[in-house]
């Protein structure tokens, strides 16, 4: 592993609910060469982000799972079903929740072995004194910007290495998985959640700049015949 696959690894550690699922993730990585634990819970949180959004979730979700194989999309769902469920433990149903259910019926005897072998990481995450508790997933985010500890350069690096890739797709992601840590952990990584956030603005300003439309016309350069509108090349520029 590579010294960001590293720190983000360590980023996703700090989720107790991610490490009751780990050992499970880390099979079905080998099993049924699913994308790895740490992709996984990445994108579905990403999933959960995006329904949080939406007034009708249940509607959006099946359009979330629409690029993913048939066994990753089991993964990701059965995932977000445990992401879901460790917000409210009290909750029983819910639009969202039964359609996600019915999404994870279809894969029949697939969903029996994914419930089973979670069951027994959590029991063994049990074991070794971890508890999985009851969890507010949303994207809390105190404005108040605050210093990251020495201990946190890690972090640092893996956010200024996202930031230079130029993938927004990454940064939003990191941005959604880091949100949700630095709530836990009491706004420790608050300047980077910060600058993930200020990055993400800049580029969604750029993508949204008007196009200036500049007709350039040389001299002689066309013939057009009478009556025609017709002025010369049209090129199109960002501002």
């Amino acid at each position: 592993m590579s010294k960001n696959d590293i720190d983000l690894l360590n980023i996703c550690l700090e989720d107790n609910l991610f490490c009751a699922l780990h050992n499970a993730l880390c099979g079905f990585e080998k099993m049924w060469h699913t994308p790895s634990p740490v992709n996984v819970w990445m994108t579905a949180l990403g999933i959960k982000h995006k329904l949080s959004e939406s007034k009708r979730p249940e509607l959006l979700l099946g359009y979330l799972f629409s690029n993913m194989t048939k066994r990753e999309d089991l993964i990701v769902g059965a995932v977000l079903i445990y992401i879901i469920s460790a917000e409210d433990w009290n909750s029983n149903s819910s639009p969202l929740k039964d359609e996600l259910l019915k999404r994870l019926m279809a894969h029949r005897q697939d969903l029996k072995i994914v419930f089973s072998e979670f069951r027994k990481s959590e029991e063994w995450n049990e074991q070794q004194g971890y508890f999985v508790t009851q969890t507010n997933y949303s994207d809390t985010v105190n404005t108040q910007m605050k210093v990251l500890p020495e201990g946190n350069n890690g972090v640092r690096d893996l956010v200024s290495e996202a930031i230079s890739s130029g993938d927004n797709e990454l940064c939003k992601t990191l941005y959604i998985l880091l949100t949700r840590i630095d709530y836990q952990k009491g706004h420790i990584y608050e300047g980077e959640v910060k600058r993930l956030n200020n990055h993400i603005d800049e580029i969604n300003k750029d993508s949204h700049k008007p196009l200036n439309i500049y007709n350039n016309y040389l001299a002689n350069s066309c013939n057009f015949g009478p009556g025609s509108t017709q002025n010369g090349d049209t090129l199109y520029k960002k501002q």
